[in-house]
Formats: C-alpha cells, sequence, structure tokens
C-alpha cells in the first residue's frame, strides 16, 4: 500500500487535507490482525483530527451487519483528559499520545506512527524515543504537516526522499534547500517518500488548486511575509534568516510630522519593562481615513512607576485623550494600577507574535505604515535589527530588543474604527503641544462613544488569528 516506503511525508498547506487522507490511509491497517499504531502530538489536543476522523469512520463503516467501532472492547474519545483510544478484539489498536508527557513515548513495540503537527515537534521526540518503536516491527512513519523553515524535519524526512536535488542557498552556505534537481543524492533513502503539496503552482511538486480563491492567492502573495505565504499557501520550505521587517524602508516609512485631526483616533501600544536594561516603551500613533497608522509619539524609559509612565504619556497627548489603550497581555498589574488612576485599557485579543509580525508586514508593503520624523528614534532602530530565529523557525531570534516593536504590535492587533473621510488635515505642527479645545457636548460624546466601543470590546470573540495564521489577510480588518 506504501510501495513499499517507510517513511511517508506529506508536506502540505493549511486546509490540504493532511489529517482525513492519513487517517483513511492506516484505517485498513487496524482492520488486520494485530497491528498497532500510534498518533504523536505535541499535546493532546493536537492529535485529536486524526483520531476523530478515524473514531467517525468506523462508526459509519457497515461490516458484517455491524460498525467496525461497535466491536471495539475499549474505546475512549476523551480529549481533554488525554484519554484517545481503540482497541479491538482481533489485537490491533490506535491511541493517541502526547510529546509533552516522555514517560508515555516508551512503552509498545509499533506498526506504525503518525507524527500529527510534526512542525511543532522536538526533534528528539522522535530521534530518542519513536525511531526505536517502530524498528522491531518493521514499522511506518507517516508525516503529515505543514513545513515550518529549514527545521529537523526537512533534514530528516524531505532530504533523504529525493532521489536528485540541486540545493539552494540562502544569505548563509549553511541555509541550504534541497530541491528536485539533476544531481544524484549522497543521502537519498529508498525507504523514504515525500511531496509537497501547493495551493499556488510556484511551489512543491503537487498542485492542489480550488481551494483558496485567486483574489485571496494575490493578496496573500503581496502582504503576507515571503515565509509565511511559502508555508501557508505554497505548502513548502522557507528560509527564517536575516531580518523580519525587509520591507521597512527609511524613505517610504517617514513623513514630516504635522497636526493630527482632532477626527482620528489615537492608539496607545505599552510594553512594560521592569528592569533598566528592559526599558518600558510606549508608542503613540493615530489612524488616517485610508487605514494608514502615523507613529508621532514615543516614550522609551526605564525605572519608571505605572503613575510616571502616565504622566510621561498624558505630557504627550496635552488636551487630547487616546482611543485606545493596548497593554502587554502579561502585564496585569499595570493594567490594575491604570484602573486606580482612572485610565481605561485593554490588551490585544490576538496574543500571537507571528500574527502581528504579518500584520505591521501587511501595513509596510501597501504603504500603510509611516513615522513622523525624528520623533520615534528606538522603533526605527529596532526594525533594522529584529531579526528570525534560524534555530526556532517562525519566531523572533530571543532576548534581542524589540520592545518598542511589541508595544506597535499591541496596538494594532486591537480592532478600531476608522475615522470619516472628510477628518484630513495636512498643517505641519507638532500634536505634543497642539491644545485642541472641544466643546462640553463634544466631550460627552466621545466619553459615550468610549463606553459603548468598551463595552463591545468585552463581547467580542476570539479573532479568527488564533485558529488559523491565513486568516490574517482577509479577516484582520482595522476599521
Amino acid at each position: 500500500m506504501d510501495s513499499g516506503k517507510r517513511f511517508v511525508s506529506m508536506f502540505a498547506f493549511p486546509q490540504a487535507g493532511k489529517s482525513f487522507g492519513i487517517a483513511r490511509h492506516v484505517e485498513p491497517y487496524l482492520l488486520t490482525p494485530d497491528n498497532h499504531g500510534w498518533i504523536v502530538a505535541p499535546t493532546y489536543q493536537d492529535g485529536y483530527k486524526e483520531f476523530s476522523y478515524i473514531y467517525q469512520d468506523f462508526g459509519m463503516v457497515d461490516f458484517n451487519g455491524r460498525s467496525v467501532l461497535s466491536m471495539a472492547t475499549t474505546r475512549h474519545y476523551d480529549v481533554r483528559g488525554g484519554n484517545m483510544v481503540l482497541e479491538f478484539p482481533w489485537g490491533s489498536w490506535v491511541r493517541v499520545v502526547s510529546a509533552d508527557n516522555p514517560d508515555s513515548l516508551r512503552q509498545e513495540q509499533l506498526d506504525w506512527v503518525i507524527l500529527a503537527e510534526a512542525s511543532k515537534l522536538p526533534s528528539n521526540v522522535y530521534e530518542r524515543a519513536l525511531f526505536a518503536r517502530i524498528e522491531l516491527r518493521n514499522g511506518k512513519c507517516f508525516v503529515p504537516t505543514t513545513p515550518k523553515g529549514f527545521n529537523w524535519l526537512h533534514n530528516a524526512f524531505r532530504v533523504p526522499s529525493l532521489e536528485t536535488v540541486n540545493f539552494e542557498y540562502g544569505p548563509w552556505e549553511n541555509n541550504k534547500r534541497a530541491r528536485l534537481g539533476g544531481k544524484p543524492n549522497p543521502k537519498y533513502d529508498p525507504l523514504f517518500w515525500s511531496a509537497v503539496v501547493s495551493a499556488v503552482p510556484d511551489y512543491g511538486e503537487i498542485l492542489e488548486p480550488g481551494v483558496h480563491r485567486p483574489e485571496s492567492v494575490d493578496r496573500a502573495r503581496r502582504l503576507l511575509p515571503r515565509q509565511v505565504f511559502a508555508e501557508q499557501f505554497g505548502g513548502d520550505f522557507a528560509s527564517y534568516a536575516g531580518t523580519i521587517y525587509p520591507d521597512f524602508n527609511t524613505q517610504e516609512c517617514f513623513c514630516d510630522p504635522f497636526t493630527i485631526p482632532d477626527a482620528w483616533p489615537i492608539i496607545v501600544g505599552w510594553d512594560h519593562g521592569a528592569r533598566d536594561e528592559n526599558p518600558t516603551a510606549i508608542l503613540l500613533g493615530s489612524y488616517s481615513p485610508d487605514g494608514t497608522v502615523y507613529w508621532w509619539g514615543e516614550i522609551y524609559q526605564g525605572r519608571r512607576s505605572v503613575t510616571e509612565y502616565n504622566d510621561m504619556l498624558r505630557a504627550h497627548l496635552g488636551q487630547r485623550k487616546e482611543t485606545l489603550l493596548s497593554v502587554d497581555p502579561s502585564a496585569l498589574q499595570v493594567r490594575v494600577e491604570l484602573a486606580k488612576l482612572g485610565i481605561g485599557s485593554t490588551e490585544p485579543k490576538i496574543k500571537d507574535v507571528s500574527a502581528g509580525i504579518v500584520v505591521v508586514t501587511a501595513a509596510l508593503r501597501e504603504g500603510k505604515f509611516k513615522v513622523f520624523r525624528g520623533r520615534c528614534p528606538n522603533l526605527v532602530e529596532e526594525f533594522g535589527l529584529y531579526e528570525w530565529d534560524e534555530k526556532d523557525p517562525g519566531k523572533p531570534r530571543p532576548r534581542q530588543r524589540c520592545h518598542a516593536l511589541d508595544a506597535v504590535r499591541y496596538a494594532m492587533l486591537a480592532p478600531i474604527s476608522l475615522p470619516p473621510p472628510d477628518s484630513v488635515n495636512t498643517e505641519i505642527e507638532d500634536p505634543r503641544v497642539t491644545r485642541m479645545w472641544r466643546s462640553v457636548r463634544e466631550r460627552r460624546k466621545q466619553e459615550k462613544n468610549d463606553r459603548e466601543y468598551n463595552s463591545l470590546m468585552d463581547n467580542l470573540e476570539d479573532d479568527p488569528f488564533e485558529e488559523d495564521i491565513m486568516n490574517v489577510v482577509e479577516d484582520f480588518e482595522v476599521g
């Protein structure tokens, strides 16, 4: 059934049917005597999809007048409790095991194993625990996953499956990408097979069209970071090397200071630091009617109290009040102290760093990210230094300076309404010293709108970013 291959990998984009396909593939094994299989995942929840397909299919299959599921001597489908198992009287069984419970990986000899969400699994789980489990019974290993950089899966399963290769090099010599080519591959192993399944024609070996609308693909290609597009639409491996924001151009992203119109909402991002070497960064920006965000103020200091930081923020705002103050989700004490001062704050509904990178990249690509010249020096410096972590693809390198960038991310991941189209003012003036008086009626109207907005925010459901990073391009809206 596997053409003699023991290590079978399908690298594909999300929604390509990886879990469904591999579940259907192993179901016949379980109908044979004495067949043992594991679904190994980073957590029990990550392994439920493959198991659920098997469970549902066996509940419908008619086998001599009975469903296969009804014949099971043991059947549990408890995702939260970590108990997902099917055992049959003919000695075959399948169970979900979690990589975060190492003891569960040292028990049985296996005929097959599925590495669910393999991109999230550490390499030592396979090398130290799983490889030995399948060797005694000459078992099979199935890897249905979406790539995440040139991680261990690329070297362990992709490279050995290619008879001939061409190596493409990234910014550094050791950043190799194995592609089908014309030179014999010295690491080829006939027991391995893999394919890259893509939703777009210029990636991978197998094209699965029709999953995404052409306009969605075009928009994603234009706005997403190159690595994210390659993985989430191309299903292919991508190099996470170098700076995260190569689209930050100091000419195109800068503008001369001007007076921010009163109708433009002010957003504030607050990344709190507890030590002098880990300063607090507070970034002030405003949205224009076309969705362009203008960053015009920066506070970047350490070892101050929340009250002192708030005083600095009020000095920057002058007579105006922020529309949205978004604080680091981990800084609960900051939000509590701000509340004691009568300052309302929120936290981004979307907490994933990758989602923030996508949103900022999209704004840069569309020309809708502007910085007032001379106003945010630390933000500008961090843009040029922010790098990917090659050891953990898809994430920024740890312990690098990114406080201002984090503050921007907190602010931009909070939904907010855009101002009306006619609220444009091009007068060159510093918004920090402009006195923008409003009548009592206008202030009361604004306070009422703030209360309604905060009430709406409290009842919002989770953003689709938390389910699927691809939804960033199509589902995230500022307005």
